[in-house]
């Protein structure tokens, strides 16, 4: 769910990041890994 968060938190790239998330599946995990380093 943490894809959703991002999306949620960055509106203005949610068309860019779905597209991304497709192209590489790593690319959103690595950005929720970061985010919730950065929360915690």
């Amino acid at each position: 769910m943490c894809r959703y968060t991002l999306i949620t938190q960055f509106d203005w790239l949610n068309s860019y990041d779905l597209i991304r998330s497709h192209m590489t599946g790593g690319y959103t995990d690595t950005l929720c890994n970061l985010s919730r380093l950065k929360h915690d």
